[in-house]
């Protein structure tokens, strides 16, 4: 019988201290910025699902503005901010 701290074989465990992800605003090279939150995510181990929210918060200023951009074009709402 499973006690309430026993795991699964399936659960893998994660780190006590997870690594904050990097910010990225399109001031810096975006290859640094993807090692970066490639590495952060691989040690917190993230699911696909994790990554892409971590992703999606971690862009800023015009990264981010894209970001919304596109948001808004998927849903067929219109964007009144600056590209």
């Amino acid at each position: 019988m499973n006690g309430p701290d026993t795991k699964s074989p399936n659960q893998t465990e994660r780190p006590k201290h997870l690594i904050k992800p990097p910010n990225y605003d399109r001031t810096s090279l975006f290859e640094t910025f993807l090692v970066r939150f490639q590495n952060c995510s691989a040690y917190n181990r993230w699911t696909e699902d994790e990554q892409l929210v971590h992703l999606q918060n971690s862009l800023e200023k015009e990264a981010g503005q894209r970001l919304v951009f596109l948001h808004c074009c998927s849903f067929g709402l219109a964007f009144e901010g600056k590209l």
